[in-house]
């Protein structure tokens, strides 16, 4: 009973293990008068690989400079934001399998395009990742939510919920 007892926990901290690990990174724009021109990178920090690993955009508010914005008014952005609307990259960030340690960069220009390069005043967005794990049936997903924050040179910049 007690090796019954004793096997258990080790057996959960095994499975737990082989949990898939996607994470999301960003940098700092390289063109300081657009933020979407900042680089993500995606990892697959897990043990198992992960098949169809897609890039999505949520949208929670985007406002450009003169228009009213919610978000850019409040000392914190809104926790409680759930970015039922998405778009799909549609090519210009392709689904691809993820090997182990594997990664992808890609431009937040990719995926939300700015057409008024230095007119955006406040962006609420999140980058959700779908995929599948191998020989598994169902697809699911993890979201990296991200707000600009205004710095002292009067830039934006992304900065994790």
């Amino acid at each position: 009973m007690i090796i019954f007892v004793i096997g258990i926990p080790g057996i959960l901290a095994a499975l737990v293990t082989l949990l898939p690990r996607v994470s999301v990174s960003i940098g700092d724009p390289p063109d300081l008068d657009n933020a979407f021109s900042a680089l993500a990178t995606v990892t697959n920090s897990g043990y198992i690989p992960l098949d169809s690993v897609g890039v999505l955009t949520g949208v929670g508010e985007v406002c450009t400079r003169g228009s009213p914005c919610y978000g850019s008014a409040l000392a914190f952005p809104n926790p409680m934001r759930d970015y039922v609307t998405r778009f799909k990259t549609l090519g210009l960030v392709p689904e691809r399998y993820m090997a182990l340690d594997d990664h992808f960069t890609f431009a937040l220009d990719d995926i939300m395009y700015a057409r008024d390069k230095g007119g955006l005043a406040y962006a609420d967005i999140a980058i959700v990742i779908q995929y599948r794990v191998p020989y598994l049936p169902w697809t699911r997903e993890k979201t990296f939510p991200l707000y600009t924050r205004k710095a002292s040179n009067g830039k934006l910049y992304w900065q994790w919920k």
